[in-house]
């Protein structure tokens, strides 16, 4: 008769815990790095000694990778579960947890949603400001055509008038533009930022490699890109652009510090 013990740092599973803790329908397998499964919680069965890893499971490719994540049909469950397995440093085990694929992908499923309706609200917020921009251009342009009709009556008589009125119009057309444009620009940064901050936070959740993270980077680049459109705009509203420069902030600080403290020439 013989006997095994194995010392394992409670620390190392108090870690994998808290990372999982939130999510539900979660099994646990310790097995060898040969297959042969030791322990699984919940149990279906008191007997374990038979259970073996399946030959062409991808659970030995995680385990010859050094961990990884992959989805299993579910061996011992009889349905498709999202499972993640890493083997302990210096022992022939390897701990193993998985839970459903719908309740994995519950989460995204809810953010994809709510990106979606977000993008909506976002689409129809900018047909409604080209609508409002395009009623200003033409209101523009109508008033300066009535200001240029009567600048031609007068001409003649008050040529000097005439030159400023349409000097006036010019500048408050320009006014008006840029204002309208940094509005628009401002408004529509901050819808970007809230598409940017769900497509990075999505991104996170989804697992390397899968046609849904495709998907996501090619959306958070173009929203990225609209980003830097509105900053363009931005900067036309402000008729000066945004010269881009290192500053080293310990330099400034320290010198603002010591000019506050120290004595005056009169002290």
């Amino acid at each position: 008769m013989a006997l095994a013990y194995v010392s394992v740092n409670r620390k190392y599973f108090e870690i994998i815990y808290d990372s999982i803790k939130s999510v539900r329908d979660l099994s646990f397998i310790l097995a060898l790095t040969d297959g042969t499964v030791l322990a699984r919680h919940p149990q279906q069965n008191n007997d374990v000694s038979d259970q073996r890893m399946p030959a062409n499971s991808p659970w030995y490719d995680a385990i010859a990778q050094g961990g990884g994540s992959f989805v299993t049909p579910g061996v011992f469950g009889g349905q498709a579960r999202l499972a993640s397995t890493r083997p302990l440093q210096g022992f022939p085990l390897a701990v193993s947890v998985s839970t459903s694929v719908d309740i994995a992908f519950a989460r995204w499923r809810t953010q994809a949603i709510v990106l979606a309706l977000g993008g909506s609200v976002f689409v129809a917020c900018s047909l409604f400001l080209l609508v409002v921009a395009g009623y200003v251009m033409r209101s523009l342009a109508t008033s300066e055509a009535s200001l240029q009709d009567k600048s031609e009556s007068l001409e003649h008589s008050i040529a000097e008038r005439a030159a400023m009125e349409k000097r006036l119009v010019q500048s408050q057309k320009l006014e008006a533009v840029g204002q309208l444009t940094g509005g628009i620009a401002h408004d529509f940064n901050n819808l970007l930022l809230v598409v940017i901050g769900n497509l990075d936070l999505l991104r996170d959740t989804v697992p390397q490699g899968s046609p849904e993270l495709d998907l996501i980077e090619s959306s958070l680049t173009a929203a990225l890109a609209g980003s830097e459109l509105s900053n363009s705009l931005l900067t036309f509203s402000r008729q000066h652009a945004f010269k881009r420069e290192t500053v080293d902030s310990k330099t400034i600080l320290g010198t603002r510090c010591a000019c506050s403290g120290a004595p005056s020439a009169e002290r």
